[in-house]
């Protein structure tokens, strides 16, 4: 005759606490999340870089009108492709600009 045994509980892999609290952390498979942290921060920085640009974007423009001359600069609309100088800034500092020198 044979007789039953009561079934031994499985080993799942993952030992438990009477609380339902993993004791091996490391061996229990993560839940993917959501968000894709790789995403999020790649987003994140594109979107600095795009905020960056458009913070910086009037001084480069302030900037690069500085070396057009004063007619060129008070076109509209303004042109990117006019000649750019260092007159203003020669007239500035008290020497005279360049088209004023004549040839050397």
């Amino acid at each position: 005759m044979s007789t039953l045994s009561p079934a031994a509980p499985r080993n799942t892999g993952s030992a438990r606490s009477a609380s339902g609290i993993s004791l091996n952390p490391g061996t229990r498979k993560r839940s993917k999340s959501r968000m894709d942290p790789t995403r999020n921060n790649t987003a994140a920085g594109l979107a600095a870089w795009l905020l960056a640009l458009l913070f910086a974007s009037p001084v480069v423009w302030m900037i690069l009108t500085s070396f057009h001359s004063e007619t060129d600069a008070a076109t509209n609309p303004p042109s990117i492709a006019a000649n750019l100088t260092l007159d203003a800034y020669r007239e500035f500092s008290g020497k005279p600009p360049a088209s004023a020198r004549g040839p050397r």
